[in-house]
């Protein structure tokens, strides 16, 4: 396996993209403690969930996968694995 590594050059760009990797890396962490305390009926605590508060949570998941994709799309670079 070879792994080719293109940068264009784009210093700049890819450090931007690290920044908003950190930032999304930081939602999904944030996602996941939305999902275990608001994706079921009840919190951690017992109480019960509205479901305005069960649609919220997963909306923000949504949102979350989004920004990857988002992400993913605008990366300033290519890894390319040819084999």
């Amino acid at each position: 396996m070879k792994y080719v590594f293109n940068f264009k050059g784009l210093n700049m760009a890819i450090i931007g993209w690290m920044s908003c990797l950190i930032i999304v890396l930081a939602m999904s962490a944030l996602a996941v403690i939305f999902l275990y305390n608001n994706g079921g009926e009840f919190t951690i605590g017992g109480a019960v969930n509205s479901m305005k508060t069960r649609i919220s949570t997963y909306g923000f998941i949504v949102f979350v996968g989004y920004c990857w994709y988002l992400l993913i799309q605008h990366a300033p670079f290519k890894v390319i694995l040819s084999i």
